[in-house]
């Protein structure tokens, strides 16, 4: 399992040891408060993980579109 780096970190994935190992669990803490857990297949993790970066990428993109405060 890897680390969560950072304190705001709210979610990491790892390959599930346990019953059918061939599993990624996703765990995620959305709410702060309470780790939650889902376990997906790899090709399901695939498809997650190229919404990610698409989503990482227009992130981007917007945020390179807002202008810059003048400096005062």
């Amino acid at each position: 399992m890897h680390a969560v780096e950072k304190p705001n970190d709210s979610i990491d994935a790892f390959v599930n040891r346990g019953g059918e190992g061939n599993l990624i669990t996703v765990m995620m803490m959305p709410d702060g408060k309470a780790w939650r857990f889902a376990d997906i297949s790899p090709d399901k993790a695939r498809q997650f993980a190229e919404r990610l970066l698409s989503a990482a990428n227009a992130a981007e993109r917007n945020a390179a579109n807002v202008p810059k405060e003048a400096p005062r």
